[in-house]
């Protein structure tokens, strides 16, 4: 009787162990593909803000001021085609940057630059305190020392490229706002084929992700993290307007362990831990592929790597 009901008490405990095993491996999977789904949702939300910049890009690229500047500077100033002059044609495209920076507040400056003159601004808008404010011609900076200048000179024709985030830079000293920056940078060729300049969108980094953030649950734990390591993270229940932006030159008892855990993957996607937190990261699709150098495409420049993570405070606790 003893060696009996010594057998069922382990083939019970064992029995219970394996039911518990499949259990546990069950609701982790579950976890694990919901909090997927919920990652990759949010990274696109996040990919939005910068295909805005893209996309506007593009479409001032299409408008006539751009085509009537590089006439009217092939011609002593004046268009061949409607007599207008440089100067007018200017001035029509300030407005259109002005209404480009009426629709996106994360915009704070909008350019013209060309490729010759040391890179000397042929138009520039800026948003100021006292509104937006169109450069004069003779305040006109030159910017071939600044490396978003190197970007639009390799970059093909046709593409756009987003630069690394840094601090905003003017007359070549850091501006005292200290905005961190996002650069969108689009070639202008003439009908030659020959880089006459580029467009160029400053976007401030920090709103453009509060504003991706508040398109997020509210109780998620979600952090978006770029390329350079500069990330943001919003906690549950936590203002969107509060959110603290962490740029990779941090100290390194500022930055999260779960931040630090992810810079040390190079798959697309998975679960990743660090202590009592887990998360899942999800690489945007166009990121996955590197480039080679002076190479450009559609969305976005040479090596670039963005994701988005989203976790929860403790294992297998799902952040929705």
């Amino acid at each position: 009787m003893f060696l009996v009901g010594f057998c069922v008490i382990c083939s019970t405990g064992l029995l219970g162990i394996l039911i518990y095993n499949q259990v546990r491996t069950s609701t982790e999977e579950q976890a694990s593909a919901k909090i997927a789904s919920q990652t990759r949702l949010m990274a696109q939300r996040f990919d939005q803000a910068h295909l805005d910049i893209v996309r506007d890009l593009q479409t001032i690229m299409d408008t006539p001021p751009i085509t009537g500047i590089m006439r009217a500077k092939d011609n002593a100033g004046i268009d061949p085609n409607d007599s207008s002059t440089t100067e007018l044609w200017r001035a029509r495209l300030a407005m259109i940057f002005q209404a480009v920076l009426r629709s996106r507040p994360e915009y704070f400056q909008f350019r013209f630059i060309g490729a010759d003159d040391q890179g000397r601004e042929i138009v520039r808008v800026d948003r100021t305190d006292r509104g937006l404010l169109i450069t004069d011609e003779p305040d006109l900076q030159q910017k071939a020392s600044e490396p978003y200048f190197k970007l639009g000179l390799n970059t093909p024709g046709g593409l756009v490229a987003l630069s690394d985030i840094t601090l905003n830079r003017e007359k070549g000293t850091v501006d005292p706002r200290k905005i961190y920056t996002i650069r969108g940078v689009m070639p202008v060729d003439d009908g030659a084929g020959r880089r006459f300049g580029f467009l160029v969108i400053n976007a401030d980094y920090e709103q453009m992700l509060r504003n991706a953030f508040r398109q997020t649950p509210r109780q998620s734990h979600t952090i978006a993290l770029n390329n350079a390591g500069d990330y943001m993270e919003h906690k549950p229940g936590e203002r969107f307007n509060t959110l603290k932006f962490v740029p990779h030159d941090a100290a390194e008892a500022a930055v999260l362990a779960i931040v630090k855990e992810i810079r040390k993957r190079s798959e697309h996607e998975g679960l990743v831990e660090a202590g009592d937190q887990v998360a899942y990261f999800f690489l945007l699709p166009q990121f996955r592929r590197r480039l080679p150098k002076q190479s450009g495409y559609r969305l976005r420049p040479a090596d670039a790597k963005r994701g988005v993570l989203t976790g929860s405070p403790t294992p297998y606790e799902i952040a929705s």
